[in-house]
């Protein structure tokens, strides 16, 4: 009896304490739509998780300002997929405001969850922390999809978050438990409807898609992707896509399944059969109510949409990038750099190494003072330039078993690194010619039978030029992350603002373009930027996105 009337006292302070914390909400309706997105950000920052004590309260105030400014954050969503381009300068307040606003509010929740899963001291009734976990999801996938209007992947670190939630539900047995995410809400959700909506998204941030299209994606997701099942247990022809816990990456293609790893696969039928039944009805001329689309987006815009989303999901007839013609056996031995800087910096070796052998030195000059001052010269050039920073570099002899003209597969032993997989960029050279650096790009990578790895590449390109790259833009917005804090900050132009790229004048997928390959991070569709080739500046707006992968892209180049 005693319990429960200090349980009841305690309850009410709390109440109180809550509301008095809260006070600066009053004055959110006198605000701008942007600016209450910023002084909600502020506010949640200052929301720490140091004594375990406070965590309930802490986590019941989060849960407040997220009731209180969801719809703030839809305002600004639909006035930035409505703006107009023009106005360069309110489209990047917004992007800038509403996306920290998701960050910072995926950051709060996961900092209850690192504290709910360190210490056993927080009880949490099954339901709350079934909102919590669901709120969790919703924050992140909101965040990762503003970083697809930017043609950006998902941040670091917020898949390792969203698998910590899936192994915490599986836990609690609550993946499936429906609820409303917010009390005004009509259609209940779970965290498994939540968790396929979040994968079948980041499956487009490969393709070309526009800010409209990927809004819309979600809409239709969220129409139809309900009541999911979240498998542990691969079922062959009845999965094509899974999710690795073990990896701080997204959603993949089923190529092949490796045993006893901790992959997650959901079904994608139902999605693509409605697909396919509304583009039957729009080519048949029949009513198209039944599909529940009709307040969403105009049936051109949807067919259009549904024709690139069909060839994405679909469940039978995935078109790989298969070779179009047979390999040929070839022994070879290959030298293989990872990573843009590394083959950018392999480029320039190779570039000096040219340039010294075609240097002839006058008989009247003493060849080790020439040799000294070119050595000279090197370190202070070293010293000066910018130092590119890349988390992983790789440099391996890997064995080539067959090529074309178009590609070529390796063997890689029983063993090999963590960067080895599909969509990374390489640079080689060959025994026979160490001269040229070779550009190419993986494309699959399995296990055989006997234990031996082996993986298949696609040729991309020869004779590159590594250069440095820059923004036009003399001041560009980047953001850091230390720890759970996440800060704004500048780089300088003549500092840290140059990048590596590579020029390539003749790609194998497109003849006669001139590609340049740079970091997916610093790619913003339409921008400007300066290169500089053979000490020289020069002013491009790059063009047609021509690849698009997780750490790099491609863009065509006016020639």
């Amino acid at each position: 009896m005693l319990s429960v009337v200090m349980h009841k006292i305690q309850t009410v302070f709390q109440h109180q304490e809550m509301q008095k914390t809260l006070g600066w909400m009053h004055t959110l309706p006198e605000m701008a739509e942007l600016d209450v997105l910023i002084e909600t950000r502020q506010q949640l920052a200052k929301i720490e998780f140091d004594n375990i004590h406070q965590a309930k309260l802490q986590i019941d105030l989060i849960l407040e300002i997220d009731r209180n400014t969801y719809r703030y954050a839809k305002k600004e969503t639909y006035k930035y997929l409505t703006i107009l381009k023009i106005n360069k300068k309110l489209e990047a307040s917004i992007y800038n405001a509403t996306y920290l606003y998701y960050r910072q509010l995926f950051v709060s929740y996961t900092q209850f969850l690192t504290c709910y899963e360190a210490q056993n001291k927080v009880f949490v009734s099954e339901d709350k922390i079934n909102l919590i976990l669901c709120r969790l999801l919703n924050a992140a996938f909101a965040m990762a999809k503003w970083r697809y209007f930017d043609d950006q992947p998902a941040p670091a670190g917020m898949w390792s978050t969203v698998h910590k939630v899936i192994r915490l539900a599986e836990n609690l047995t609550i993946m499936n438990k429906n609820l409303f995410l917010y009390s005004f809400h009509r259609k209940e959700t779970s965290i498994a409807t939540i968790l396929k909506q979040g994968f079948m998204m980041d499956t487009l941030h490969k393709g070309n898609y526009s800010r409209l299209q990927i809004q819309l994606t979600e809409q239709v997701l969220k129409a139809w992707a309900t009541n999911p099942l979240i498998l542990n247990k691969y079922r062959q022809d009845k999965v094509q896509f899974f999710i690795n816990l073990e990896d701080d990456k997204g959603p993949e293609r089923i190529r092949a399944v490796e045993k006893y790893a901790e992959y997650r696969f959901w079904k994608t039928t139902r999605i693509v059969d409605k697909i396919e039944a509304y583009l039957c009805a729009v080519d048949t001329q029949k009513p198209l109510t039944e599909f529940g689309l009709d307040k969403i987006a105009p049936p051109s815009v949807v067919l259009k949409l549904f024709k690139k989303l069909r060839a994405e999901w679909c469940v039978e007839g995935f078109e790989r990038q298969r070779r179009k013609e047979p390999r040929l056996k070839n022994s070879k031995l290959l030298n293989v750099s990872f990573g843009l800087p590394d083959i950018c910096a392999r480029l320039e070796n190779m570039r000096k190494s040219l340039d010294l052998e075609a240097f002839k030195a006058p008989p009247s000059l003493d060849d080790d003072q020439i040799k000294f001052d070119l050595k000279l010269a090197q370190q202070r050039r070293n010293k000066f330039i910018p130092k590119p920073t890349q988390s992983h570099l790789g440099s391996e002899n890997w064995w080539m078993v067959d090529e074309s003209s178009g590609g070529f597969a390796v063997d890689l032993g029983k063993e090999i690194n963590h960067w080895v997989e599909p969509g990374q960029l390489v640079g080689y050279t060959t025994t026979d010619d160490k001269t040229t650096l070779m550009i190419a790009e993986i494309k699959s990578v399995r296990k055989q039978a006997n234990g031996m790895y082996r993986a298949g590449l696609e040729f991309i390109g020869s004779h590159g030029v590594s250069m440095k790259v820059a923004h036009n833009n003399p001041e560009k917005s980047t953001e850091a992350q230390f720890g759970y804090f996440v800060e704004d900050g500048t780089l300088n132009f003549d500092a840290l603002n140059a990048f590596d790229g590579i020029l390539l004048k003749n790609t194998n997928r497109h003849a006669g373009k001139n590609t340049l390959i740079l970091p997916r991070n610093e790619y913003k569709r339409g921008s400007e930027y300066v290169i500089q080739i053979n000490g020289q500046d020069k002013l491009v707006q790059v063009g047609v996105l021509q690849m698009k992968q997780r750490e790099w892209v491609g863009v065509e180049l006016p020639a």
